[in-house]
């Protein structure tokens, strides 16, 4: 049983992505990660080399650095996905770690789901607000079991208010050149055949960027949120672009997953290759420290 891991990348080091930490501990469990490189120029894909793992496959894809459409998280996800080869394809993202001591459970899941012929196997997600404060927010679709169901792909459900990072079913068909079809969703036809959660992922999301390092890759991602007409013609939703309008809701995101952050997960019980970067690299104003003022 082969199982892959994608991650779409772009300047990650200038982003203060903790994408060397995510590739490793998707190696853990992984027999081969292909890195989508959206055109980096930040020294990030020769630091990925250096990692000098074998099973790393470095693919480019361009992804638009100012005026783009949200449709590019579609694309660069497929991108990953077709190029991989295992017969379980994970989507990885440059803040989720796995934990070391996952790796057997994550194998063991894989093997029992496919077994039972399952379509989609998720995790369970925990979401740092600081680097002790957690929260467990929500299961994640992250494995789909390729070699059996040739018709996954990601994109747009135009009944279903998921991002375009999220697995549907094919229908053949395609709206704004990404694949169009039903949702891989609890509450779906879909649910009989949708596994796992035993596993835990670690999202570290902006525990290394300052908080205006996000709100200027939020401002951005507005703008791209609003130029795909599925969610602004089909889904009727927009976000608004001022810069004003955009801090405030990221002081609210902020504020909101640190009151939801009810469980404290010591930094020694973490993934160890995030004890060692926390300790190296968590600075005064990142929003994974505890005593972050905004």
């Amino acid at each position: 049983m082969k199982v892959s891991a994608f991650m779409p990348i772009t300047n990650p080091t200038k982003r203060g992505d903790t994408f060397l930490e995510a590739i490793i501990s998707h190696l853990y469990w992984a027999d081969e990660l292909v890195v989508v490189d959206g055109g980096s120029t930040d020294g990030s894909l020769e630091a990925i080399r250096r990692i000098g793992d074998k099973r790393i496959r470095i693919i480019h894809r361009e992804w638009p650095q100012e005026n783009w459409s949200w449709k590019e998280f579609a694309k660069a996800w497929n991108a990953g996905y077709e190029a991989c080869t295992g017969d379980w394809v994970a989507a990885g993202e440059t803040d989720h770690i796995f934990h070391e001591k996952e790796a057997k459970r994550v194998r063991e899941e894989i093997e029992r789901e496919t077994a039972k012929g399952k379509m989609v196997m998720k995790v369970q997600k925990l979401q740092s607000a600081d680097v002790e404060s957690w929260q467990s927010k929500s299961q994640m679709y992250y494995f789909l079991f390729k070699g059996k169901y040739p018709q996954l792909r990601y994109g747009f459900d135009p009944h279903h208010e998921t991002d375009l990072a999220h697995p549907i079913w094919w229908c053949g068909e395609f709206y704004e050149d990404i694949p169009q079809g039903e949702a891989i969703v609890e509450g779906s036809r879909f649910t009989d055949q949708i596994g796992g959660t035993g596993a835990n992922l670690y999202n570290y999301l902006w525990s290394f960027k300052t908080f205006e390092q996000v709100v200027q890759e939020r401002i951005k991602g507005a703008r791209a949120w609003n130029n795909f007409s599925g969610f602004t013609g089909v889904y009727k939703r927009r976000f608004p672009e001022g810069d004003d309008n955009i801090r405030e809701w990221i002081k609210g995101q902020i504020l909101s997953v640190r009151l939801k952050a009810t469980r404290h997960i010591p930094l020694a019980d973490q993934p160890k290759i995030m004890q060692e970067k926390i300790e190296r690299d968590l600075k005064a104003g990142m929003i994974g420290r505890k005593d972050l003022s905004i």
